[in-house]
């Protein structure tokens, strides 16, 4: 399966975000590659950016306030 759109990614990320938990935007990425169930060739798609598709495609938007923040912030150091 090709790396699914921004669209597709929206409704599995909300529930992800609304299970009451904390999660890295990297776990998010993870969870979500096992639930599309991605092959290693669809999670590793660079841009030209060099970020992965997937990581591109799930971080596009992150909550503004801390009163929706369900994602902590990556590391800098943390690989994509």
């Amino acid at each position: 399966m090709a790396v699914p759109d921004f669209q597709t990614l929206m409704l599995p990320l909300l529930k992800l975000a609304s299970g009451g938990e904390r999660h890295t935007l990297a776990e998010a990425v993870e969870q979500l590659a096992q639930e599309f169930q991605l092959s290693d060739d669809d999670r590793t798609q660079v841009l030209g950016s060099g970020q992965t598709r997937l990581y591109n495609r799930v971080g596009w938007r992150r909550p503004t306030s801390r009163k929706q923040a369900s994602f902590r912030p990556l590391d800098r150091d943390a690989s994509n």
